[in-house]
């Protein structure tokens, strides 16, 4: 497996248009790059020996704090969970914000995805905030971690 650096928005979408559990927008470039426009950012894409994209993670200085930067998506196709690349992104993320001068990685996730809970929690992210929805399994759980 292979995390590389700022890997194209083309493989990071290919990856995440194959995760059923994501929302599905009608135009994931642009989706994406709405996000990312004018904000320093980083895109990780794992890439297995074929070099086929299986997993991705973008953050990007969502808070322009010089404090916070915000782990926005990341996803590993299922039938390559279980193998340490969601660990290998995130760790490698946490290193490149440490590096970049920001103290704390933020992450949202949803309250329906039970294993990246586990996982925040399993790695030291602390919950900081519950944006509550209508239906109990959307609430969306803000977490942090400090590095």
């Amino acid at each position: 497996m292979e995390i590389r650096e700022n890997s194209t928005i083309e493989d990071a979408i290919l990856v995440h248009s194959q995760i059923d559990e994501f929302d599905q927008h009608n135009n994931l470039t642009d989706y994406f790059l709405h996000r990312l426009n004018g904000k320093q950012h980083l895109i990780l894409v794992a890439y297995t020996n074929e070099a086929i994209p299986v997993g991705y993670l973008v953050c990007y200085d969502r808070y322009n704090d010089n404090v916070s930067f915000y782990i926005w998506l990341a996803g590993v196709l299922e039938q390559y969970r279980h193998q340490n690349i969601l660990k290998q992104l995130m760790t490698y993320a946490e290193r490149w914000i440490k590096q970049n001068g920001f103290t704390k990685a933020v992450i949202k996730t949803r309250n329906q995805f039970k294993n990246m809970i586990l996982y925040l929690v399993k790695y030291d992210y602390k919950f900081i905030e519950i944006e509550k929805k209508a239906d109990i399994k959307d609430n969306r759980l803000i977490l942090e971690k400090l590095l």
